[in-house]
């Protein structure tokens, strides 16, 4: 039977990504301090929204030590800041979700859809960051694996029926 340790844990600090959450699991186990990451699987499940929050849970019994290492790591290291978005970042990365979502869900209507935004981001002639850049050639790469998929199917079905 699991024991549930819901009751027993308490949630120190969120994030909205994973990594943060692992830094702060690293400092806490450095301070001899149990905790551990929840939820970190549902965050990015939708792009742009806080609906998927990384928490960072200890015991009841540690939660002033947890609370006060926080502090200090918040007083030492300087505050994040992301690199400035450029103007195509955006349509880049919907495309490249689409892409990756494609891979499970419509496949083809989806990339068919993440084509059009790469299409169209390149058609507006909008300027891409690095990692912009990064998810144009990650959904170009999703994009080719299924389109190529389909066309040797079609290839197939179309050398079957003519025989």
């Amino acid at each position: 039977m699991i024991k549930d340790t819901s009751k027993e844990m308490v949630t120190v600090a969120t994030f909205t990504n994973a990594a943060q959450a692992h830094i702060l699991e690293n400092h806490l186990a450095d301070e001899q301090i149990p905790s551990i990451v929840t939820e970190e699987y549902f965050s990015g499940l939708i792009p742009g929204s806080t609906a998927g929050t990384v928490k960072v849970q200890v015991a009841q019994a540690n939660v002033e030590e947890a609370r006060q290492l926080l502090a200090r790591c918040e007083q030492h290291s300087p505050p994040f800041e992301p690199a400035p978005a450029l103007p195509g970042d955006r349509l880049a990365s919907r495309a490249a979700n689409m892409a990756s979502l494609g891979l499970f869900l419509f496949p083809l209507g989806l990339h068919l859809y993440s084509a059009y935004l790469l299409w169209r981001l390149r058609w507006l002639g909008l300027e891409l960051s690095p990692l912009g850049r990064e998810k144009v050639r990650e959904a170009w790469r999703f994009n080719r694996i299924i389109f190529l998929g389909a066309a040797l199917v079609l290839i197939v079905a179309v050398i079957l029926n003519w025989r």
